[in-house]
């Protein structure tokens, strides 16, 4: 496993290569929670260096653990569901895969720089630039290329795929603020909105 996280900080092809021909959906499953694992963390740790509620970062960093994974799982679904659409050929497997194995180093980087904030906010805040650019381009960079490699389509495919799904989260949300801001009954109760 340690050997995993290493190719995915220094050499993310090794790795993909290697998932392509295991197929291990529990390495997957692993490398997702260790991810959201280390985000959480990076959240509670950063609201300790500010000196907010401990209790509350806590809750609130838990929160953010299980929605995340939630969320990813989701995503993936509809983004598996997205690449066969575009005629690409693979499985949730190769996109619970691809949404994993590239967020291990944004979250990596973002839980060194909050590590670097609780002992030294200075250096936190000019070598956590570094790190979190360092990984968030490699994670990035890891996505598009693991889409790529493991649904076996081009580069024009992935890219259009990624703006399909931003399209469909910007549009459910743009629908959701029109449902929330229009009085309906439901969102009225959720929102606390006292009819006029």
């Amino acid at each position: 496993m340690v050997e995993v996280l290493m190719q995915l900080l220094t050499e993310p092809m090794k790795a993909l290569n290697n998932a392509k021909k295991s197929r291990d959906f529990n390495r997957t499953i692993e490398i997702l929670v260790l991810s959201w694992v280390l985000l959480a963390s990076s959240n509670y740790i950063a609201s300790l260096t500010f000196g907010s509620l401990p209790l509350l970062d806590a809750i609130i960093s838990i929160i953010i653990f299980f929605i995340g994974i939630l969320f990813t799982i989701f995503f993936s679904k509809v983004f598996e569901k997205i690449m066969l659409t575009l005629g690409g050929k693979g499985t949730y497997f190769e996109s619970l895969t691809a949404f994993s194995y590239s967020l291990f180093a944004v979250s990596f980087g973002f839980f060194g720089t909050s590590l670097m904030a609780l002992f030294n906010q200075v250096l936190a805040v000019s070598f956590g630039l570094l790190l979190i650019a360092y990984t968030g381009a490699l994670s990035f960079s890891t996505f598009y290329r693991s889409l790529k490699e493991l649904f076996n389509v081009d580069y024009v495919t992935v890219f259009i795929a990624i703006g399909l799904l931003l399209f469909a989260v910007l549009f459910a949300s743009f629908i959701s603020g029109i449902y929330a801001s229009s009085g309906l009954p439901f969102f009225q109760k959720i929102l606390d909105i006292p009819l006029m």
